[in-house]
């Protein structure tokens, strides 16, 4: 009997990252970029296609992508926030999705770092390694950091997030 092989946390921001980087990039490549190993590519490549997030071809659904973001991340990929900690600011306490959603956090919230800068509440990423990511490519960091708007925020500023990347993700 086959496994049914449901998604996991990082299957989500490989989806963003063919989409940032192109259904051509060479699987070594994305892995490589996402900072994942090549293995872990291959296996989710798999359940993103079972789950009809992409097809045969790595082409990323958008509006599939969107719709589970927007209506199942906050539940299948709950927030876990911990102590305060220095880190990287993400969520609403991003400088860019605070000017792009047009909202101030309540609370600041960072991806907890060695090297950060920044003091609030401590958010578990979707996978270790993620705040190493958001420091190599600014763009996509914002792309992350919303994310963790669905994740944590209210329902209205989770449908600012998701609107918010729904429009980037057309640009791209």
């Amino acid at each position: 009997m086959e496994r049914q092989g449901s998604l996991r946390p990082q299957d989500v921001i490989i989806a963003l990252g063919i989409l940032r980087w192109g259904k051509e990039i060479p699987q070594k490549d994305l892995a490589s970029k996402l900072m994942l190993s090549p293995a872990e590519i291959v296996k989710s490549l798999k359940r993103l296609e079972k789950s009809h997030l992409i097809d045969s071809s790595k082409k990323v659904d958008k509006t599939a992508l969107l719709n589970f973001i927007k209506h199942g991340l906050r539940i299948a990929f709950p927030a876990q926030i911990g102590p305060m900690k220095k880190g990287i600011k993400t969520s609403l306490s991003h400088l860019g999705l605070q000017k792009q959603l047009k909202q101030k956090p309540e609370y600041a919230y960072v991806w907890e770092t060695e090297t950060g800068k920044h003091l609030g509440q401590s958010v578990t990423p979707l996978y270790p390694g993620l705040e190493l990511l958001a420091k190599s490519d600014r763009d996509f960091y914002e792309i992350l950091s919303s994310l963790e708007v669905v994740r944590l925020e209210d329902n209205k500023t989770s449908s600012k997030a998701v609107k918010y990347l729904s429009g980037t993700l057309r640009g791209i």
